[in-house]
């Protein structure tokens, strides 16, 4: 959403870029710059279900449950007195706030106005690039402050299952993974499409390995993914990923893992004194829940 969204009427927008030093154009620029999407480029936001919950970043934390599975179900020819306990365990999410800050030259905005030419920007389309990148390592693995402890878990870290594959430049390999994998979802009673996510070398070998059958081991793949038919389920590539790991996920709609989004793409300027650059910061707050890790399973040794 652009910026231009948060202000109630054009006067109150129109006095906040005054304060600026730049003009009305010079604002649009830098607030289209901001908001073009490369995300495609990144695969975090189309494995998670995506819910823009609002709120801003006055959320600082919630509440939210994760689920562990019941016992099965019973027949019997009059009630039965078994009966199961909530399986519901509270936790509290701590919401990150995802962020770059940015400098335009005050002698670059007088350049512009000078010669009438548009400011250069490709700093922010940087900064954006690299947020993004952020962004989908938050998803994929999740965040450590230190370094060494995680937090906030993604996909990787919070997975709940997990299969000793063997390395995809064999056919007979990846065959062995993926059934495996998709054993051990059923096991937990999840069930497809799946999303399989793969280290861009892994991904090369898939592609480059040619089953013996009359498809390829890419579409044999595909079919295994979407037990009913369609293409829900998808083969993807991901760098956050580390070599030989790889990441079977519950793909389309569910209620497993959710990525909350409570305030997206803000930017704020402001101007230095002593300069008269134009400061600013680009941030989102946001993150990823996981209700039922099950719906997880990572693979290794690939």
């Amino acid at each position: 959403m652009s910026d231009f969204a948060h202000y109630s009427n054009d006067e109150e927008l129109l006095r906040y870029i005054s304060n600026l030093n730049v003009t009305l154009e010079q604002y649009q620029a830098i607030d289209q710059a901001i908001h073009v999407d490369a995300r495609e480029q990144f695969v975090g936001r189309k494995l998670w279900p995506v819910q823009v919950v609002g709120g801003g970043i006055g959320v600082q934390s919630e509440k939210y449950y994760t689920m562990t599975e019941a016992s099965e179900g019973e027949i019997e020819y009059n009630f039965s007195q078994l009966e199961d306990q909530t399986k519901l365990t509270e936790a509290t999410m701590n919401i990150p706030i995802i962020q770059k800050k940015f400098r335009i030259f005050s002698r670059d905005i007088a350049s512009s106005n000078r010669t009438g030419t548009p400011l250069n920007l490709q700093v922010i389309d940087s900064y954006i690039f690299r947020l993004l990148e952020k962004e989908d390592d938050l998803l994929m693995q999740g965040w450590s402050k230190d370094g060494s402890t995680y937090e906030i878990n993604g996909l990787y870290q919070g997975a709940g299952n997990t299969v000793g594959g063997a390395d995809f430049g064999t056919e007979a390999n990846v065959r062995t993974t993926v059934n495996s994998a998709i054993a051990a979802m059923h096991t937990d009673n999840m069930y497809g499409p799946y999303n399989l996510t793969l280290h861009p070398d892994q991904y090369v070998q898939l592609f480059n390995n040619q089953a013996s059958t009359g498809i390829t081991l890419a579409e044999w793949v595909l079919k295994r993914l979407n037990p009913g038919g369609g293409m829900t389920g998808q083969i993807l590539e991901s760098k956050s990923l580390t070599a030989a790991t790889g990441l079977f996920t519950v793909a389309g709609a569910h209620p497993w893992f959710k990525y909350k989004v409570y305030a997206d793409r803000v930017h704020r300027e402001w101007v230095e004194d002593d300069t008269e650059d134009l400061v600013g910061r680009i941030y989102w707050a946001a993150a990823p829940f996981i209700y039922d890790s099950n719906a997880i399973c990572t693979l290794t040794g690939i």
